[in-house]
């Protein structure tokens, strides 16, 4: 945390016996620094004009792109900054993430036409995920730096063509109506991940296999789906039970496995259960 220094010195004057004395007296004060508080920040195609602006650009860490509600500031890399894209006042298009950002919360709202796309090299570490209340296109790399969720809104996708990586175990938690398509490959998810559904959310794989550690419902929702049209599989390998139906005592779950063309689980020394309703 950066601090600055204020010095306050009085002086005080003697000519006794023909001697100067001066004496200074000294108070410190001590100001704090940036505050840890979560900065919102809306992407700014174009700093000229007052007001966020759709458009396209770079996100780096030297452009003034991002407005605060009051004037443009440069973007700082931190866990606590959450990033917001799409002001429906004019044409979204390709912002170019320059070099590793960070980032909590990335959201994207409705614009006048078109979908926002996030590319470059990244990577881009997020630690509380995406809201998308717009659809929108992810290219560029992700890590996921903790546990998170991502919500997309119902009729809106969330494509993500990237790498993804995780530096340990999260729990990705999938939440309302909307679409999630996977389309990096097979195994574009970290085998470690735990993957929770937590809403009435589509996760299209395509024709991809996706390894993951754990999966989980959340209770009453209505349909979750994990879907592979054109043949895509999910296995399901770690070291806790499956359980699908509802986890408690009157509370349910439904999730739809119909659309893959595997489902798999093997955990030798676990169980899996269903108490509600699968269906696949």
């Amino acid at each position: 945390m950066r601090k600055q220094t204020h010095i306050k010195q009085t002086r005080i004057t003697s000519n006794s016996a023909g001697r100067l004395i001066t004496l200074f007296a000294t108070s410190l004060a001590l100001l704090a620094g940036p505050s840890t508080q979560a900065t919102n920040l809306t992407w700014d195609a174009d700093p000229s004009n007052i007001n966020a602006q759709d458009g396209g650009g770079t996100w780096d860490t030297i452009t003034n792109t991002w407005w605060t509600g009051v004037a443009n500031a440069l973007w700082a890399d931190a866990a606590t900054n959450n990033a917001t894209f799409g002001v429906s006042n004019g044409t979204p298009g390709l912002v170019t993430v320059s070099g590793g950002r960070t980032a909590g919360l990335v959201t994207f709202n409705a614009v006048t036409n078109g979908t926002y796309t996030l590319g470059g090299s990244g990577p881009l570490a997020l630690s509380s995920g995406f809201t998308l209340n717009e659809s929108a296109l992810v290219s560029v790399p992700l890590s996921l730096a903790a546990s998170q969720t991502w919500t997309v809104a119902t009729n809106k996708s969330l494509t993500i063509s990237g790498t993804i990586a995780m530096p340990s175990a999260v729990t990705l938690s999938l939440a309302s109506g909307g679409t999630i398509n996977l389309s990096g490959g097979n195994n574009q998810l970290p085998a470690n991940v735990n993957l929770n559904i937590a809403g009435n959310v589509i996760l299209e794989l395509g024709s991809s296999s996706q390894l993951i550690a754990q999966l989980t419902a959340n209770n009453n929702m209505l349909t979750g789906k994990v879907q592979g049209t054109g043949g895509g599989a999910l296995t399901v390998n770690g070291p806790a039970d499956l359980r699908i139906g509802g986890t408690a005592s009157g509370k349910s779950q439904t999730l739809d496995l119909s659309g893959l063309a595997a489902f798999t689980y093997t955990a030798p020394a676990n169980t899996f259960s269903v108490g509600g309703q699968i269906s696949g």
